[in-house]
Parts: structure tokens; sequence; C-alpha cells
């Protein structure tokens, strides 16, 4: 009987030994790392594109009579009329003197004038011809404009000096004044006018002419 015992304690000694020789290997159990996230920066959203609005366009304020023209800031103009109350053709230049006083002009004329002195009885059979320079100037008068009239006022004077008179006589002196008044053609000038009184004492032996002095014409600007 202790033999039978011994012997099925040896089997079952020797069938643990080989179960746990032969059985498989534990499964190790590796527990996966968490990736880490890293965050997505969002791009830059380009701008609406804006598009800028155009400048207003501001026009040029408009030139008054004695203003100066474009470059030299000279005009040159020729006019018809009276001067003294004698007929007469005048050829007048100007030069802009805004840069000193604003509004002034400086003006150089040469008049012809030929006719009867109204104010001598023997110069009725004797009509005179004479060739006067006029030294002078012009301001305009601004705040005459007026938008419903688009016309530049101003006013002048000059001295007058008789250069050559004919039949021998010697020249005097002489003065004028006068209002004027320009209307600018578009891309062709100024047409121009003036209305005034002169005196002229032409010869020392005969009287002076005095009357009124009135011309149209044509200006351009240089």
């Amino acid at each position: 009987m202790k033999k039978i015992l011994v012997l099925v304690l040896s089997l079952s000694l020797v069938a643990g030994i080989a179960s746990s020789m032969f059985a498989a290997p534990a499964r190790k159990v590796v527990k996966p790392t968490p990736r880490k996230i890293t965050p997505v920066k969002p791009s830059p959203v380009a701008p609406d594109s804006v598009v800028p609005a155009p400048a207003a366009v501001v026009p040029a304020p408009a030139k008054s009579g004695s203003d100066a023209s474009k470059g030299m800031g000279l005009s040159a103009g020729l006019k018809a009329g009276l001067t003294a109350g004698v007929p007469a053709i005048t050829a007048d230049m100007e030069y802009s003197l805004d840069s000193w006083i604003k509004g002034a002009a400086a003006r150089l004329s040469l008049d012809y004038v030929t006719g009867n002195n109204p104010n001598s009885a023997a110069a009725i059979d004797n009509p005179m011809k004479a060739v006067d320079v006029k030294v002078g100037g012009t301001y305009a008068l601004d705040f005459l404009k007026n938008p419903a009239l688009p016309v530049d006022w101003y006013t002048g004077a000059a001295y007058i000096i008789p250069v050559r008179v004919d039949g021998g006589r010697s020249g005097g002196w002489g003065a004028e004044a006068f209002l004027g008044a320009k209307r600018s053609i578009t891309d062709m000038g100024k047409i121009y006018g003036e209305l005034g009184y002169a005196g002229l004492k032409y010869a020392s032996t005969a009287p002076a002419l005095k009357g009124i002095s009135a011309a149209l014409g044509y200006m351009h600007s240089f």
C-alpha cells in the first residue's frame, strides 16, 4: 500500500513539473503610449482687398482779369476806339504783379490817335496825328464778380507821353483813368473793353484833348 501511495505521489509530481515546463508563457500586455496631439494653427486669412475711393477732383479757382497767365505771366492785347474823344488804335502789354500785389498788373501801351480836336477851332481843318506811350497799371475788382455774369472787372490808370506828333508840334503829357472788363473765351484768349476819361496835351500851342476813352479789343496770355 505504501508503494502504491509513493507511486501516485511520484506521478503527480512528474505531471506537475511537466505541465509547468510545457505551459505557454504568459503574454505581456503592453499598454499603447498616448500620442501627443499638437494643435494646428489656422492659416492667416488675407483681408478682403479694399479699393480706395477715387479722390475728388477740385476745380481750379477762376483767375481774375489781371491774374498771371500760364508761363511768363504776360498778356498782349489790341483794341480800337477812342482816346480822349479822338479815334485811336492801342496795343497793350500787361505783366502780372500778383507776387507783390494780389490782382495788380503793370501795363505799357502804344497808342495811335488821329482826328480833330473838338476844343480847338483851328484844328477842325487840321486833324492831328500822334503816337503816344502809356505807362500805367490795372487792378482787379474781384468783389464785383458774379456767377451769373462770367466777367472779370478791373480798374486802371495811365500816364500818357506823346512821343511823335505831326506838323512838327512838340508833345506834352496826358493822363487817363478807366473801368474795364474781360471775358474769357475757351482756348482763344479774352475779349476786353474799357470805358473812362482822358486828357492829352499834344502841342503847346493847342488846347488839350479832353474826352471819353472807350475801346474794345482782344487779349491773349503767354
